[in-house]
């Protein structure tokens, strides 16, 4: 299991991604069983970058149940690293959600989300999820590049770091921009939705280049993403979502 801090001085007007902030926002985590025999586990990695150690309260709201919390102490320039957060932290053993880490000041705090597949005997595979301050967060969210041929399933989301519900509607473009599917769905505060393999769920003919499109009604900002899981090993890529049009 791997668990890497990077620290990268650039320029202060060079903002490719601003990620830290004091809520940060890890859209989904996951201990229990996955489609094709997949076994999912998330690993929790929280790093401060500061002079000073810092208090962090992890979060984790389940789908279906009641918030619980921890409290962590990051060292300066350290990283702590919960190893299947959702079943060894938190006690669930089948259980999906959002993760939240809120802090006292807004500097020096990220943190990425490692899920699993560990149900295969070939070994792990998964993908690294960023997490994202709530106040770097849009009311769109888009991704790209989704596909349901050559032995992939592509399943999407969306998290609501916000106390208030928002109804959010999911456009399905293919790659030449014809429209696919629209849906509307609302998302509780505190919760993320899922939908799962979406040409099934849709019942959109199975395709490469597809797009989703996110967009909440109201300015509730969201955190859409998407993965793209092999179906023979459970391997995933992670698209977390942009805002170009928002």
């Amino acid at each position: 299991v791997l668990c890497i801090a990077t620290l990268l001085v650039v320029a202060a007007s060079a903002h490719p991604i601003d990620i830290e902030g004091m809520t940060v926002v890890i859209p989904v985590a996951m201990h229990g069983p996955g489609a094709q025999g997949t076994q999912w586990q998330t690993d929790l990695c929280i790093s401060n970058m500061t002079m000073a150690g810092k208090n962090v309260t992890v979060t984790f709201h389940p789908t279906n149940g009641e918030p619980v919390s921890t409290t962590v102490n990051v060292r300066s320039f350290g990283v702590v690293e919960l190893r299947d957060v959702v079943l060894s932290t938190f006690g669930f053993t089948n259980a999906k959600g959002m993760l939240l880490l809120s802090v006292e000041t807004a500097t020096g705090i990220q943190a990425t989300a490692r899920i699993f597949n560990a149900g295969n005997p070939m070994g792990e595979f998964g993908q690294f999820v960023p997490g994202i301050a709530a106040e770097r967060l849009e009311r769109q969210s888009y991704v790209a590049g989704l596909a349901g041929v050559d032995g992939n399933r592509s399943n999407f989301g969306i998290a609501n770091p916000a106390e208030e519900p928002v109804d959010v509607s999911v456009y399905v473009v293919d790659g030449e921009g014809n429209a696919l599917h629209t849906h509307e769905l609302t998302v509780s505060g505190m919760s993320v939705v899922q939908i799962n393999d979406l040409f099934a769920e849709f019942n959109i003919t199975p395709q490469r280049g597809v797009q989703v499109d996110m967009h909440a009604a109201t300015a509730v900002p969201i955190y859409g993403y998407a993965s793209v899981v092999r179906n023979g090993t459970g391997d995933a890529i992670f698209i977390f979502g942009t805002s170009p049009n928002n």
